[in-house]
């Protein structure tokens, strides 16, 4: 962080030219929370981010522009207070693992949480009948789910790297990627493994794609 100034209820942050070189997960991550943090100053009504002198771009090229609390969809782990109830289209596999079967369900959840969230969680916890088969390995933990400009960043724990379900690895992203991408503020969905999209998924998927919905795999 180069400097910072206050004008008129808005804290502008100029970064240095090192901020650019963030990659996309850590950048929305951080960004949220220097977002949230601030917000909370009173007198603070909005934050905006400089690159060298210039506005923050997004991975289109768009100007960041001012953001505030609600900006960032962004699960903190708060204090359950209040319950929301919604109907959920999850995705999960058929009997030979090779293709998508869809799946409604009624959930219960915490308001705190957002609706991408409790698929994530959904997924992990896998279907209640045997009218199909699970894709993710049950052991997984959701860390963190962020939706910014469309995009949904979901970030597990290294449990999901191993499959026990013998489920083909692209139906175990997609199983993911069409149940978020039913959302219609979900266009790609950007997987993680302990924030780094460095791995490949079974040796065969690099973590770095952002994905889109694959209707053909339904």
């Amino acid at each position: 962080l180069r400097h910072y100034f206050y004008e008129n209820g808005l804290v502008t942050l100029n970064f240095d030219a090192s901020y650019a070189s963030l990659d996309r997960i850590t950048e929305i991550l951080d960004r949220a929370a220097i977002v949230r943090t601030l917000m909370q100053i009173p007198g603070v009504d909005a934050v905006s981010f400089l690159v060298d002198g210039k506005p923050l771009k997004d991975a289109a090229g768009a100007v960041v522009g001012n953001m505030n609390a609600d900006t960032f969809i962004y699960n903190a782990g708060k204090e359950i207070n209040n319950y929301d109830k919604g109907r959920i289209l999850l995705y999960f596999t058929n009997q030979e693992g090779n293709k998508l079967v869809p799946i409604y369900r009624t959930v219960i959840y915490s308001s705190n949480v957002s609706m991408e969230q409790v698929i994530a969680e959904e997924l992990v916890k896998g279907p209640a009948s045997d009218i199909s088969r699970p894709t993710i390995n049950p052991d997984t933990k959701v860390l963190n789910v962020t939706l910014q400009d469309g995009i949904c960043y979901v970030d597990f724990n290294e449990k999901f790297l191993s499959e026990p379900y013998q489920v083909k690895p692209d139906i175990v992203i997609y199983s993911i990627v069409n149940s978020l991408a039913e959302l219609t503020e979900v266009n790609k969905v950007q997987i993680s493994v302990n924030g780094s999209t460095a791995d490949k998924f079974m040796d065969s998927i690099p973590l770095s794609t952002l994905f889109e919905r694959k209707l053909d795999m339904e």
